[in-house]
Protein backbone atom coordinates (compact mmCIF):
# COMPACT_ATOMS: atom_id res chain seq x y z
CA UNK A 1 0.00 0.00 0.00
CA UNK A 2 1.10 3.58 -0.71
CA UNK A 3 2.60 5.61 1.92
CA UNK A 4 4.38 9.53 2.18
CA UNK A 5 6.32 11.29 4.50
CA UNK A 6 4.86 14.48 6.55
CA UNK A 7 5.74 16.92 3.86
CA UNK A 8 3.03 15.32 1.01
CA UNK A 9 2.54 18.45 -1.10
CA UNK A 10 5.17 20.78 -2.42
CA UNK A 11 4.04 23.50 -4.75
CA UNK A 12 1.28 21.10 -6.21
CA UNK A 13 4.16 18.56 -7.07
CA UNK A 14 3.88 15.07 -5.57
CA UNK A 15 6.54 13.29 -3.42
CA UNK A 16 8.60 11.08 -5.94
CA UNK A 17 8.29 8.02 -3.66
CA UNK A 18 4.34 8.66 -3.51
CA UNK A 19 3.96 8.69 -7.73
CA UNK A 20 6.11 5.29 -7.70
CA UNK A 21 4.20 4.05 -4.61
CA UNK A 22 0.65 5.23 -6.10
CA UNK A 23 1.98 4.23 -9.73
CA UNK A 24 0.59 7.42 -10.87
CA UNK A 25 3.13 7.28 -13.91
CA UNK A 26 2.45 3.89 -15.31
CA UNK A 27 1.50 3.23 -18.72
CA UNK A 28 -1.68 5.64 -20.05
CA UNK A 29 -3.47 2.70 -21.04
CA UNK A 30 -5.08 2.53 -17.57
CA UNK A 31 -5.85 6.23 -17.49
CA UNK A 32 -8.61 6.54 -19.74
CA UNK A 33 -11.81 5.79 -17.73
CA UNK A 34 -15.20 5.95 -19.43
CA UNK A 35 -17.80 7.32 -16.45
CA UNK A 36 -20.68 6.19 -17.10
CA UNK A 37 -23.91 5.10 -14.77
CA UNK A 38 -26.58 4.14 -17.35
CA UNK A 39 -26.29 2.35 -20.74
CA UNK A 40 -27.07 3.46 -24.10
CA UNK A 41 -27.83 1.21 -26.85
CA UNK A 42 -25.01 2.28 -29.05
CA UNK A 43 -21.96 1.95 -27.63
CA UNK A 44 -19.77 3.42 -30.44
CA UNK A 45 -21.62 6.83 -30.05
CA UNK A 46 -20.77 6.87 -25.81
CA UNK A 47 -18.87 9.93 -25.32
CA UNK A 48 -15.63 9.38 -23.21
CA UNK A 49 -14.91 10.95 -20.31
CA UNK A 50 -11.26 13.30 -21.07
CA UNK A 51 -8.61 12.45 -18.27
CA UNK A 52 -5.47 14.07 -17.79
CA UNK A 53 -2.09 12.34 -18.73
CA UNK A 54 -1.47 13.40 -14.72
CA UNK A 55 -3.43 13.02 -11.50
CA UNK A 56 -2.18 15.63 -9.34
CA UNK A 57 -4.30 16.04 -6.29
CA UNK A 58 -5.08 19.87 -5.46
CA UNK A 59 -3.40 21.73 -2.66
CA UNK A 60 -6.54 21.08 -0.11
CA UNK A 61 -5.69 21.72 3.64
CA UNK A 62 -7.47 19.40 5.99
CA UNK A 63 -6.66 17.80 9.32
CA UNK A 64 -5.95 13.95 9.78
CA UNK A 65 -9.52 14.09 11.11
CA UNK A 66 -11.44 15.51 8.58
CA UNK A 67 -9.35 13.09 6.06
CA UNK A 68 -10.81 10.12 7.82
CA UNK A 69 -14.44 11.93 7.88
CA UNK A 70 -13.86 11.88 3.90
CA UNK A 71 -13.12 8.29 3.80
CA UNK A 72 -15.83 7.60 6.63
CA UNK A 73 -18.60 9.29 4.49
CA UNK A 74 -17.46 7.82 1.36
CA UNK A 75 -17.40 4.59 2.19
CA UNK A 76 -20.89 4.53 3.49
CA UNK A 77 -21.93 6.01 -0.04
CA UNK A 78 -20.21 2.80 -1.16
CA UNK A 79 -22.67 0.91 0.65
CA UNK A 80 -25.22 2.24 -0.95
CA UNK A 81 -27.46 -0.64 -2.83
CA UNK A 82 -30.94 1.01 -3.96
CA UNK A 83 -32.91 -0.77 -1.01
CA UNK A 84 -34.06 2.48 0.42
CA UNK A 85 -34.42 4.28 -3.52
CA UNK A 86 -30.65 5.72 -2.97
CA UNK A 87 -28.12 4.22 -5.54
CA UNK A 88 -23.90 4.71 -5.75
CA UNK A 89 -24.95 6.63 -8.88
CA UNK A 90 -26.91 8.92 -7.49
CA UNK A 91 -24.07 10.63 -5.71
CA UNK A 92 -22.17 13.44 -8.04
CA UNK A 93 -18.86 13.59 -6.31
CA UNK A 94 -18.69 9.23 -6.99
CA UNK A 95 -18.31 8.83 -11.01
CA UNK A 96 -17.56 5.20 -11.53
CA UNK A 97 -17.96 3.36 -14.49
CA UNK A 98 -16.93 0.81 -17.55
CA UNK A 99 -12.76 1.30 -18.67
CA UNK A 100 -12.37 2.46 -22.25
CA UNK A 101 -9.70 0.37 -22.64
CA UNK A 102 -9.48 -1.46 -26.05
CA UNK A 103 -10.77 -5.56 -24.49
CA UNK A 104 -8.55 -8.36 -24.77
CA UNK A 105 -10.19 -10.40 -27.05
CA UNK A 106 -9.11 -13.57 -24.75
CA UNK A 107 -11.08 -12.44 -21.51
CA UNK A 108 -12.69 -14.22 -19.70
CA UNK A 109 -16.60 -13.62 -20.19
CA UNK A 110 -19.49 -14.41 -17.70
CA UNK A 111 -21.87 -14.28 -20.43
CA UNK A 112 -23.24 -18.13 -19.74
CA UNK A 113 -25.47 -18.22 -23.23
CA UNK A 114 -23.23 -16.39 -25.62
CA UNK A 115 -25.27 -18.12 -28.58
CA UNK A 116 -28.80 -18.61 -27.40
CA UNK A 117 -30.16 -20.25 -30.79
CA UNK A 118 -27.43 -22.89 -30.40
CA UNK A 119 -29.48 -24.07 -27.13
CA UNK A 120 -32.16 -26.29 -27.36
CA UNK A 121 -34.81 -24.35 -26.27
CA UNK A 122 -38.49 -23.38 -26.45
CA UNK A 123 -39.08 -20.25 -27.36
CA UNK A 124 -42.70 -17.53 -26.18
CA UNK A 125 -42.45 -14.27 -27.43
CA UNK A 126 -42.92 -11.97 -30.40
CA UNK A 127 -40.96 -12.45 -34.25
CA UNK A 128 -40.51 -10.03 -36.84
CA UNK A 129 -41.35 -10.56 -40.56
CA UNK A 130 -38.25 -12.70 -40.83
CA UNK A 131 -39.02 -14.74 -37.92
CA UNK A 132 -36.60 -13.69 -35.66
CA UNK A 133 -37.04 -13.02 -32.22
CA UNK A 134 -38.93 -9.92 -31.87
CA UNK A 135 -39.71 -7.24 -28.29
CA UNK A 136 -40.23 -9.32 -25.08
CA UNK A 137 -39.81 -12.65 -25.10
CA UNK A 138 -39.32 -15.83 -22.56
CA UNK A 139 -36.29 -18.59 -23.56
CA UNK A 140 -36.43 -21.56 -21.96
CA UNK A 141 -33.72 -23.82 -22.44
CA UNK A 142 -33.86 -27.98 -22.53
CA UNK A 143 -32.05 -27.76 -18.92
CA UNK A 144 -34.59 -25.48 -17.57
CA UNK A 145 -32.89 -22.07 -17.86
CA UNK A 146 -34.58 -19.37 -18.86
CA UNK A 147 -33.56 -15.77 -20.22
CA UNK A 148 -36.02 -13.36 -20.35
CA UNK A 149 -35.96 -9.70 -21.64
CA UNK A 150 -36.04 -7.45 -24.86
CA UNK A 151 -34.90 -8.76 -28.19
CA UNK A 152 -34.20 -6.69 -31.28
CA UNK A 153 -33.60 -8.53 -34.91
CA UNK A 154 -33.01 -12.28 -33.25
CA UNK A 155 -30.69 -10.57 -30.41
CA UNK A 156 -30.87 -9.59 -27.04
CA UNK A 157 -31.45 -5.79 -27.10
CA UNK A 158 -31.84 -4.28 -23.75
CA UNK A 159 -32.74 -5.60 -20.10
CA UNK A 160 -32.51 -8.86 -19.67
CA UNK A 161 -32.58 -11.53 -16.95
CA UNK A 162 -30.84 -15.03 -16.93
CA UNK A 163 -31.58 -17.50 -14.44
CA UNK A 164 -29.12 -20.67 -14.30
CA UNK A 165 -26.65 -22.89 -13.14
CA UNK A 166 -23.60 -22.46 -15.58
CA UNK A 167 -20.79 -20.65 -14.19
CA UNK A 168 -21.41 -21.29 -10.80
CA UNK A 169 -24.62 -18.88 -10.96
CA UNK A 170 -27.98 -18.36 -10.30
CA UNK A 171 -28.99 -15.25 -12.18
CA UNK A 172 -27.66 -11.84 -13.70
CA UNK A 173 -29.48 -8.81 -15.01
CA UNK A 174 -28.08 -6.32 -17.06
CA UNK A 175 -28.29 -4.13 -20.21
CA UNK A 176 -27.44 -6.08 -23.48
CA UNK A 177 -26.47 -4.48 -27.12
CA UNK A 178 -26.37 -6.96 -29.81
CA UNK A 179 -26.60 -9.63 -27.73
CA UNK A 180 -23.91 -8.67 -25.44
CA UNK A 181 -23.87 -7.67 -22.10
CA UNK A 182 -23.08 -3.74 -22.03
CA UNK A 183 -22.44 -1.40 -19.29
CA UNK A 184 -23.66 -2.11 -15.32
CA UNK A 185 -25.05 -5.57 -14.58
CA UNK A 186 -26.11 -7.58 -11.50
CA UNK A 187 -24.69 -11.16 -11.16
CA UNK A 188 -25.78 -13.55 -7.92
CA UNK A 189 -24.25 -16.75 -7.33
CA UNK A 190 -24.91 -19.91 -6.15
CA UNK A 191 -24.40 -19.28 -2.94
CA UNK A 192 -25.73 -16.50 -2.38
CA UNK A 193 -23.25 -14.06 -2.69
CA UNK A 194 -23.99 -10.89 -5.56
CA UNK A 195 -21.48 -8.91 -7.92
CA UNK A 196 -22.46 -5.42 -9.22
CA UNK A 197 -19.78 -4.11 -11.75
CA UNK A 198 -20.02 -2.84 -15.55
CA UNK A 199 -18.55 -4.54 -18.39
CA UNK A 200 -17.89 -5.25 -22.36
CA UNK A 201 -19.23 -8.05 -24.42
CA UNK A 202 -19.73 -10.01 -21.18
CA UNK A 203 -16.32 -9.14 -19.43
CA UNK A 204 -16.34 -7.01 -16.75
CA UNK A 205 -13.92 -4.01 -17.40
CA UNK A 206 -14.77 -1.36 -14.44
CA UNK A 207 -15.82 -0.69 -11.34
CA UNK A 208 -17.25 -3.90 -9.34
CA UNK A 209 -18.98 -4.01 -6.16
CA UNK A 210 -19.24 -7.56 -4.19
CA UNK A 211 -21.65 -8.59 -1.52
CA UNK A 212 -21.94 -11.48 0.57
CA UNK A 213 -24.95 -13.67 0.99
CA UNK A 214 -26.59 -11.40 3.77
CA UNK A 215 -26.21 -8.57 0.71
CA UNK A 216 -23.14 -6.41 2.46
CA UNK A 217 -20.81 -5.06 0.85
CA UNK A 218 -17.11 -7.30 0.85
CA UNK A 219 -15.26 -5.83 -1.69
CA UNK A 220 -15.39 -2.85 -4.10
CA UNK A 221 -12.60 -2.00 -6.44
CA UNK A 222 -11.52 -2.18 -10.47
CA UNK A 223 -11.42 -4.87 -12.97
CA UNK A 224 -9.69 -4.31 -16.34
CA UNK A 225 -10.32 -7.98 -19.30
CA UNK A 226 -12.27 -9.63 -16.79
CA UNK A 227 -9.67 -9.65 -13.79
CA UNK A 228 -9.08 -7.20 -10.73
CA UNK A 229 -6.47 -4.64 -10.48
CA UNK A 230 -5.17 -1.46 -9.51
CA UNK A 231 -6.71 -0.54 -5.86
CA UNK A 232 -9.21 -2.78 -4.19
CA UNK A 233 -10.72 -2.30 -0.80
CA UNK A 234 -11.85 -5.57 1.57
CA UNK A 235 -14.45 -4.71 4.18
CA UNK A 236 -13.96 -6.88 7.18
CA UNK A 237 -17.26 -7.79 8.38
CA UNK A 238 -17.38 -6.80 12.49
CA UNK A 239 -13.88 -5.24 11.84
CA UNK A 240 -11.79 -3.23 9.89
CA UNK A 241 -11.04 -2.33 5.89
CA UNK A 242 -7.81 -3.89 4.14
CA UNK A 243 -6.64 -1.85 1.27
CA UNK A 244 -4.13 -2.44 -0.85
CA UNK A 245 -2.93 -3.66 -4.67
CA UNK A 246 -4.24 -6.53 -5.98
CA UNK A 247 -2.21 -9.51 -7.04
CA UNK A 248 -2.76 -11.64 -10.54
CA UNK A 249 -4.91 -13.75 -8.64
CA UNK A 250 -7.39 -10.82 -7.58
CA UNK A 251 -5.92 -10.99 -4.11
CA UNK A 252 -4.77 -8.47 -1.14
CA UNK A 253 -1.43 -10.05 -1.07
CA UNK A 254 2.05 -8.71 -0.61
CA UNK A 255 4.53 -6.29 1.54
CA UNK A 256 2.54 -2.64 1.40
CA UNK A 257 -0.82 -3.65 2.25
CA UNK A 258 -2.95 -1.83 4.50
CA UNK A 259 -4.89 -2.43 7.13
CA UNK A 260 -7.58 0.53 8.32
CA UNK A 261 -9.41 0.34 11.93
CA UNK A 262 -12.65 1.48 12.04
CA UNK A 263 -11.11 5.22 13.48
CA UNK A 264 -10.16 5.45 9.19
CA UNK A 265 -6.74 7.16 10.74
CA UNK A 266 -4.96 3.92 13.05
CA UNK A 267 -3.76 1.23 10.81
CA UNK A 268 -0.89 -1.78 10.00
CA UNK A 269 1.03 -1.81 6.79
CA UNK A 270 3.22 -4.25 5.70
CA UNK A 271 3.01 -8.16 4.71
CA UNK A 272 -0.47 -9.74 4.27
CA UNK A 273 -1.57 -13.17 2.62
CA UNK A 274 -5.20 -12.66 1.00
CA UNK A 275 -6.00 -9.75 3.28
CA UNK A 276 -4.97 -11.48 6.46
CA UNK A 277 -1.86 -10.17 8.55
CA UNK A 278 1.48 -11.86 8.18
CA UNK A 279 3.47 -9.22 9.75
CA UNK A 280 3.40 -5.27 9.50
CA UNK A 281 4.10 -2.27 11.46
CA UNK A 282 1.74 0.82 12.89
CA UNK A 283 0.70 3.52 10.34
CA UNK A 284 -1.27 6.91 10.87
CA UNK A 285 -3.23 8.39 7.96
CA UNK A 286 -2.27 11.25 6.51
CA UNK A 287 -3.87 12.49 3.27
CA UNK A 288 -6.05 11.08 0.91
CA UNK A 289 -5.97 11.43 -2.95
CA UNK A 290 -8.54 10.03 -5.96
CA UNK A 291 -7.41 8.24 -8.63
CA UNK A 292 -9.53 6.00 -10.72
CA UNK A 293 -12.30 7.71 -8.50
CA UNK A 294 -11.21 5.54 -6.03
CA UNK A 295 -10.43 7.28 -2.71
CA UNK A 296 -6.71 5.96 -1.85
CA UNK A 297 -5.49 6.66 1.97
CA UNK A 298 -1.83 7.73 2.34
CA UNK A 299 -0.31 7.24 5.63
CA UNK A 300 3.41 7.39 7.27
CA UNK A 301 6.03 5.82 7.45
CA UNK A 302 6.03 2.67 9.05
CA UNK A 303 7.50 2.40 12.34
CA UNK A 304 7.93 0.66 15.29
CA UNK A 305 7.54 -3.08 16.38
CA UNK A 306 6.29 -5.42 14.54
CA UNK A 307 2.83 -7.37 14.79
CA UNK A 308 1.82 -10.13 14.02
CA UNK A 309 -1.05 -12.43 13.34
CA UNK A 310 -1.37 -14.27 17.08
CA UNK A 311 -4.53 -16.03 17.48
CA UNK A 312 -4.87 -17.55 21.16
CA UNK A 313 -5.74 -21.04 21.89
CA UNK A 314 -6.01 -23.32 25.01
CA UNK A 315 -2.26 -23.09 25.77
CA UNK A 316 -1.20 -19.79 24.81
CA UNK A 317 -3.04 -16.28 25.01
CA UNK A 318 -0.08 -14.17 23.16
CA UNK A 319 3.62 -14.49 22.25
CA UNK A 320 4.40 -10.20 22.59
CA UNK A 321 1.92 -9.60 25.68
CA UNK A 322 3.59 -6.07 26.06
CA UNK A 323 2.76 -5.32 22.34
CA UNK A 324 0.39 -2.67 22.74
CA UNK A 325 -2.83 -2.23 20.24
CA UNK A 326 -1.96 1.21 18.02
CA UNK A 327 -5.73 1.88 17.94
CA UNK A 328 -6.00 1.54 21.61
CA UNK A 329 -3.50 3.05 22.82
CA UNK A 330 -4.97 6.15 20.44
CA UNK A 331 -8.32 5.88 22.37
CA UNK A 332 -8.38 4.37 25.93
CA UNK A 333 -5.43 4.35 28.59
CA UNK A 334 -5.56 2.44 32.23
CA UNK A 335 -5.02 4.58 35.06
CA UNK A 336 -6.36 3.78 38.82
CA UNK A 337 -9.95 3.52 38.54
CA UNK A 338 -12.41 6.34 40.83
CA UNK A 339 -14.23 3.35 41.69
CA UNK A 340 -12.92 2.33 46.08
CA UNK A 341 -11.01 -0.91 45.76
CA UNK A 342 -11.36 -1.75 42.13
CA UNK A 343 -7.54 -0.79 41.65
CA UNK A 344 -6.69 0.19 37.85
CA UNK A 345 -10.16 1.17 34.94
CA UNK A 346 -10.44 1.98 31.70
CA UNK A 347 -10.77 5.66 30.73
CA UNK A 348 -11.01 7.32 27.50
CA UNK A 349 -8.48 9.61 25.94
CA UNK A 350 -10.99 11.35 23.53
CA UNK A 351 -14.37 12.32 23.52
CA UNK A 352 -16.24 9.81 21.85
CA UNK A 353 -19.96 8.99 20.61
CA UNK A 354 -22.12 6.34 21.06
CA UNK A 355 -21.16 3.20 19.06
CA UNK A 356 -17.20 3.95 18.97
CA UNK A 357 -15.25 1.13 19.11
CA UNK A 358 -13.31 2.04 22.60
CA UNK A 359 -10.87 -1.84 22.99
CA UNK A 360 -10.99 -5.33 22.75
CA UNK A 361 -10.39 -8.26 24.90
CA UNK A 362 -8.48 -10.96 24.07
CA UNK A 363 -7.82 -14.03 26.21
CA UNK A 364 -7.04 -18.08 26.35
CA UNK A 365 -9.24 -20.05 25.70
CA UNK A 366 -11.37 -21.98 28.35
CA UNK A 367 -12.78 -25.55 28.16
CA UNK A 368 -16.54 -25.49 28.07
CA UNK A 369 -18.01 -25.63 31.82
CA UNK A 370 -19.79 -28.73 32.46
CA UNK A 371 -23.61 -27.22 33.56
CA UNK A 372 -23.08 -29.15 37.45
CA UNK A 373 -19.96 -27.12 38.30
CA UNK A 374 -19.97 -25.27 40.80
CA UNK A 375 -19.00 -21.92 39.80
CA UNK A 376 -15.69 -19.89 41.33
CA UNK A 377 -16.25 -16.30 41.23
CA UNK A 378 -12.65 -15.52 42.00
CA UNK A 379 -11.22 -17.51 39.02
CA UNK A 380 -13.87 -16.55 36.59
CA UNK A 381 -13.84 -13.09 37.06
CA UNK A 382 -12.39 -11.91 34.12
CA UNK A 383 -13.99 -15.13 32.10
CA UNK A 384 -16.07 -13.89 28.68
CA UNK A 385 -17.92 -15.61 26.26
CA UNK A 386 -16.17 -16.51 23.14
CA UNK A 387 -17.39 -15.82 19.78
CA UNK A 388 -15.88 -18.70 18.05
CA UNK A 389 -17.29 -21.01 19.52
CA UNK A 390 -20.47 -21.67 20.84
CA UNK A 391 -20.90 -21.32 25.04
CA UNK A 392 -16.72 -21.58 24.84
CA UNK A 393 -15.25 -18.43 27.01
CA UNK A 394 -12.03 -16.43 26.90
CA UNK A 395 -9.93 -16.27 30.33
CA UNK A 396 -7.23 -13.47 31.78
CA UNK A 397 -4.73 -15.74 33.39
CA UNK A 398 -3.46 -14.38 36.80
CA UNK A 399 -0.01 -13.67 35.31
CA UNK A 400 -1.36 -10.98 32.74
CA UNK A 401 -4.52 -9.37 35.17
CA UNK A 402 -1.26 -6.52 35.92
CA UNK A 403 -0.57 -3.84 33.27
CA UNK A 404 2.74 -4.21 33.51
CA UNK A 405 2.74 -8.09 32.26
CA UNK A 406 -0.06 -7.63 30.06
CA UNK A 407 -1.05 -4.43 28.27
CA UNK A 408 -1.94 -5.69 24.47
CA UNK A 409 -5.77 -5.19 24.98
CA UNK A 410 -7.33 -3.71 27.41
CA UNK A 411 -10.90 -4.40 27.50
CA UNK A 412 -10.62 -6.35 30.52
CA UNK A 413 -9.63 -3.51 32.76
CA UNK A 414 -13.00 -2.25 32.48
CA UNK A 415 -15.08 -2.44 35.55
CA UNK A 416 -18.84 -2.81 36.79
CA UNK A 417 -21.64 -0.64 36.95
CA UNK A 418 -25.42 -1.15 36.52
CA UNK A 419 -25.19 2.35 34.47
CA UNK A 420 -22.85 1.45 32.20
CA UNK A 421 -21.46 4.09 29.45
CA UNK A 422 -20.44 0.86 27.18
CA UNK A 423 -21.32 -2.78 26.39
CA UNK A 424 -19.62 -6.04 24.39
CA UNK A 425 -19.72 -7.07 20.55
CA UNK A 426 -17.66 -8.82 18.23
CA UNK A 427 -14.64 -7.65 16.10
CA UNK A 428 -12.28 -9.35 13.75
CA UNK A 429 -8.84 -7.96 14.83
CA UNK A 430 -6.09 -8.31 12.49
CA UNK A 431 -3.82 -9.71 15.01
CA UNK A 432 -6.25 -11.39 17.37
CA UNK A 433 -9.04 -12.83 14.95
CA UNK A 434 -12.33 -13.23 16.35
CA UNK A 435 -12.78 -11.01 19.67
CA UNK A 436 -15.18 -9.53 22.08
CA UNK A 437 -14.75 -5.65 21.71
CA UNK A 438 -15.71 -2.61 24.00
CA UNK A 439 -18.20 -0.41 22.17
CA UNK A 440 -19.40 2.53 23.70
CA UNK A 441 -23.37 2.46 24.38
CA UNK A 442 -23.33 6.52 25.06
CA UNK A 443 -21.46 9.55 24.78
CA UNK A 444 -18.51 9.84 26.48
CA UNK A 445 -16.07 12.46 27.42
CA UNK A 446 -12.19 12.49 27.61
CA UNK A 447 -10.87 11.59 30.48
CA UNK A 448 -13.78 9.80 32.19
CA UNK A 449 -13.74 6.21 33.15
CA UNK A 450 -16.12 3.74 31.27
CA UNK A 451 -17.64 1.11 32.62
CA UNK A 452 -19.90 -1.94 31.49
CA UNK A 453 -22.49 -4.04 32.73
CA UNK A 454 -20.94 -7.44 33.54
CA UNK A 455 -23.98 -9.27 32.50
CA UNK A 456 -24.35 -11.18 36.23
CA UNK A 457 -27.76 -11.71 36.66
CA UNK A 458 -29.02 -11.59 40.50
CA UNK A 459 -30.13 -15.32 40.90
CA UNK A 460 -26.25 -16.17 39.11
CA UNK A 461 -23.34 -13.45 40.73
CA UNK A 462 -20.60 -13.54 43.21
CA UNK A 463 -22.08 -11.82 46.70
CA UNK A 464 -20.20 -8.47 45.84
CA UNK A 465 -22.83 -8.02 43.24
CA UNK A 466 -25.94 -8.19 45.01
CA UNK A 467 -24.75 -6.34 47.38
CA UNK A 468 -23.64 -3.39 45.10
CA UNK A 469 -27.43 -3.98 43.72
CA UNK A 470 -29.23 -3.67 47.59
CA UNK A 471 -27.02 -1.11 48.45
CA UNK A 472 -27.76 0.88 45.59
CA UNK A 473 -23.90 1.32 45.48
CA UNK A 474 -22.24 1.58 42.22
CA UNK A 475 -20.28 3.95 40.38
CA UNK A 476 -22.24 6.25 37.95
CA UNK A 477 -20.42 7.42 34.43
CA UNK A 478 -19.71 11.14 34.56
CA UNK A 479 -21.63 11.47 31.37
CA UNK A 480 -25.02 10.63 32.81
CA UNK A 481 -24.77 13.25 36.05
CA UNK A 482 -26.61 16.16 35.74
CA UNK A 483 -24.64 19.06 36.32
CA UNK A 484 -25.77 20.92 40.16
CA UNK A 485 -27.60 24.06 39.30
CA UNK A 486 -26.24 26.95 41.19
CA UNK A 487 -29.20 28.89 43.24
Amino acid sequence: MTRVSAGLFDDLKMDKTLLLNLELKRSERRRNLRYRTSVVLDPENVPVAKVPEKIIPKRVEKTVDEYAKELEQWLKKMKCTGVTGVRLEHFKDINVGVSSEPLDPSSPSMEPYPNIWREKHTYKGYRDENGRAKGRAVITMENGDTISGLFHEGLRHGECRTETSRLNLSHMVGNYVNDQLEGIGRVTFANGHQLEGFFRHGVLTGFVRKYDEKKRLTDFGLYENGKACFIWWKLIEDGGAVIGHVNDEGQLTGPEIVYLYPDFKTGFLGHFEDGVLVQAQAVQLEAVVEDYKLLIPLFSDPAGLYFRRDISDFVSMTKEPLLADPYETEWVEVRPSTVPFANEGLFARRSVESGHILAFYNGIRKELRRSWDKPDWVKSAYRIFDPTREKGSLDIPPDYVDFTNYSASLSHKTNHSFMASAEFDVFHHPRFGLVPALVSSTSIQAGEEIFVHYGYTLQHCPDWFTDAWAEDNYPVPESFKIPRQEG
